[in-house]
């Protein structure tokens, strides 16, 4: 399945979603990922912050330096 986005539009993917992006070559492209943590979802995204840290490979992002500083703020707002 597939979705073709238009200039203004924007997705939400929930978190460990697999995703992927093709685009044209001829037309520019922003592109802007961040984390979005809902509290019904913490231990899902405990979950995956550990296995990207057992699997570096998994993610494009060096997670060794930045999972304490992501796992240490969230346990300051439980």
């Amino acid at each position: 399945r597939y979705v073709v986005l238009r200039p203004g539009q924007t997705i939400y993917f929930e978190a460990g979603m697999i995703h992927f992006v093709f685009r044209l070559s001829q037309h520019q492209t922003l592109l802007l990922g961040g984390h979005v943590l809902r509290w019904s979802r913490i231990d899902l995204w405990l979950e995956i912050v550990c296995n990207q840290l057992r699997f570096p490979d998994a993610t494009n992002e060096d997670m060794l330096p930045s999972a304490p500083v992501y796992v240490e703020a969230i346990a300051q707002l439980v």
